[in-house]
């Protein structure tokens, strides 16, 4: 059982760490993209 617990927190560290991954590149987009916009 307590196996299962740490394999099971694993996986949802790793998604979480890939969902992070994902929303921290849309928002350096975001940025630059606003960031372009302004300067124009």
């Amino acid at each position: 059982l307590n196996a299962i617990l740490q394999a099971l927190n694993i996986q949802s560290f790793g998604v979480g760490w890939v969902a992070y991954l994902i929303t921290g590149f849309i928002g350096a987009c975001l940025l630059i993209f606003v960031g372009r916009l302004v300067r124009r």
